[in-house]
């Protein structure tokens, strides 16, 4: 099985050589994370973890994802009385960038953009990890991945594919009527795992458990470049001089102002 292959970087510019490489990186989206020992798991996984949640609930009880929504929709509906969301994906997302902890996993369609959010922590924090990922996950043209005919017909494709959606995995497109500016600068989306048999489940394991093992898949869906953190100030300089990223780039509000005094602050813009 294939599901993740890993590409180590020497360095920033090793990376953007490698990527390069990726074929019709059109087809895939982007996910930077700072530390590459983590898990491809939402906020709501490590929420629940830390509830000691750990399996779905017996049949009766409450379900806390439901529960978190219910409880945040009565808030915004409090204090934004004319609020124009129209379905849970419009307040999973908006919370999703608002501190909430949701089943939403954060993309976007710009490398550079998934490169920066994996060396932004150095800006705010002193790590001591060694590594940093980009991902790249297949979402167009899977069928090239499933040489299994039966496969291959059930793969959705609806305007922006929403791959093995009749497993429980599937790609949230934000509302592009609501005001949400951060998504807007991020060029920004979510996937998101649903289902009792998926309860809990990582990405990788979902893709494992849930259509490599069955269909015996040996091409890899994900891609995960990884690059020495200590690169993190080449690599950041190099990503505002080419594309124009920073903080007030990609969090256009009060957030990204105060990040940005220290972004400029240690990089020496």
């Amino acid at each position: 099985m294939k599901v993740l292959k890993e590409i180590k970087c020497n360095s920033w510019a090793d990376f953007k050589k490698k990527i390069e490489a990726l074929n019709n990186k059109q087809d895939y989206v982007f996910r930077g994370q700072n530390d590459a020992n983590w898990h491809l798991e939402t906020s709501l996984q490590r929420f629940l973890k830390r509830l000691g949640i750990t399996k779905p609930l017996p049949l009766g009880g409450i379900d806390p994802v439901e529960g978190l929504l219910d409880k945040y929709k009565k808030l915004i509906n409090k204090i934004e009385k004319n609020n124009i969301f129209t379905s849970s994906e419009d307040f999973w997302g908006i919370g999703q960038h608002h501190g909430l902890t949701t089943p939403f996993l954060d993309w976007t369609k710009t490398v550079n953009k998934a490169a920066f959010f994996a060396f932004s922590d150095e800006i705010l924090y002193n790590n001591t990890h060694s590594d940093v990922a980009v991902y790249a996950l297949k979402v167009k043209n899977t069928h090239e991945l499933a040489e299994n005919i039966y496969l291959q017909n059930l793969i959705k494709e609806r305007g922006e594919i929403k791959i093995f959606e009749g497993y429980g995995f599937s790609l949230v497109i934000p509302n592009e009527k609501l005001p949400n500016s951060r998504i807007d600068a991020q060029d920004g989306l979510f996937t998101q795992i649903s289902g009792i048999d998926n309860f809990g489940v990582d990405l990788v394991s979902f893709f494992e458990k849930r259509i490599y093992t069955v269909y015996k898949l040996n091409k890899p869906i994900l891609y995960k470049y990884i690059i020495p953190r200590e690169h993190y100030a080449s690599a950041l300089k190099d990503i505002y001089t080419m594309s124009k990223i920073d903080f007030i780039s990609i969090y256009p509000d009060r957030e990204g102002c105060a990040k940005q005094v220290r972004f400029e602050a240690i990089l020496g813009l």
